[in-house]
């Protein structure tokens, strides 16, 4: 069981490898001129309907304006997104931390008091955001990837903390 799963690390790893190395090649080289120039028609034609538009912004989002409102309406929703993402991390990070630097254990109050992870539900609402605002299939694998891996660091320091702070952090993860 161990090694199928090690196995499917390694080939999502090398397939979002790949995937990454297959952007920069059809961006930075002229390959992208090739790309363009062939399919320029059937883009600006999809471009051109509102009801497909969209398809061009999920593929091709710096190539091209999208004339949809509708769609240019979703991608300035993402603007919100990403300031309560930030604001949430960084009000987060300055308690952690503050805590840290002061030794003064376990953080509870604050926004702490109302979310056991503000650091990454800011960071998640902020990719999302970002996923909006940058809308490529490669950016939506990537931001639903990163949200398991913050789920798992989120439980193991939820077990360190129920080690390191048996006293408060019982009632705390209760509460919160």
């Amino acid at each position: 069981r161990i090694r199928l799963i090690s196995l499917s690390i390694r080939v999502f790893s090398w397939f979002a490898y790949i995937m990454i190395l297959f952007e920069i090649i059809y961006m930075a080289t002229p390959f992208a001129l090739f790309f363009y120039s062939v399919y320029r028609f059937p883009l600006n034609f999809l471009n051109s309907n509102e009801s497909t538009s969209w398809l061009v912004q999920s593929v091709l989002p710096h190539f091209c304006a999208v004339k949809s409102p509708g769609v240019n309406a979703v991608l300035m929703a993402g603007w919100p997104l990403v300031i309560t993402g930030f604001i949430i991390f960084a009000t987060g990070f300055v308690q952690i931390y503050t805590a840290k630097f002061r030794r003064k254990g376990a953080v509870t109050g604050g926004i702490y008091r109302f979310i056991r992870h503000p650091q990454y539900a800011g960071w998640i609402i902020l990719g999302l955001g970002m996923a909006i605002l940058w809308s490529r299939m490669i950016v939506w694998v990537f931001y639903v990837t990163m949200i398991f891996v913050y789920y798992f660091l989120a439980r193991s320091e939820e077990r360190e903390c129920f080690e390191k702070y048996p006293e408060t952090y019982g009632r705390y993860y209760e509460n919160t």
